[in-house]
């Protein structure tokens, strides 16, 4: 009987443990969707072509050569498009001032 009890106290402590883990993951996972949210409300209100453009330079770090080919276009319109879009998303987000935008 001792046996099963000390089985039965090693496994509520698992449990316990495993549960405050799966409570910190929810958070961090909450605190990340709150981060995001903002950024995908920008994200959606690009057009298909601007959302590959963004995807490409910045989160597949491709170069304006390898966009230009992949959007069939040459890649001078790859960089306006790039400037256009940082130019729409600082007017969405209020900011006006080109030095503020790094561009």
């Amino acid at each position: 009987m001792v046996e099963y009890e000390k089985l039965v106290d090693k496994i509520s402590r698992d449990l316990i443990k495993n549960n405050r883990a799966l409570v910190s993951t929810q958070m961090r996972i909450y605190e990340l969707l709150e981060f995001i949210s903002p950024f995908e409300l920008v994200f959606n209100r690009l057009t298909d072509e601007e959302k590959k453009l963004i995807e490409g330079k910045y989160l597949l770090n491709l170069s304006n050569y390898q966009l230009a080919d992949i959007l069939h276009c040459s890649e001078k319109r790859v960089r306006t498009m790039k400037k256009r879009i940082i130019l729409k998303i600082a007017d969405w987000l209020g900011k006006h001032d080109a030095k503020e935008l790094a561009i």
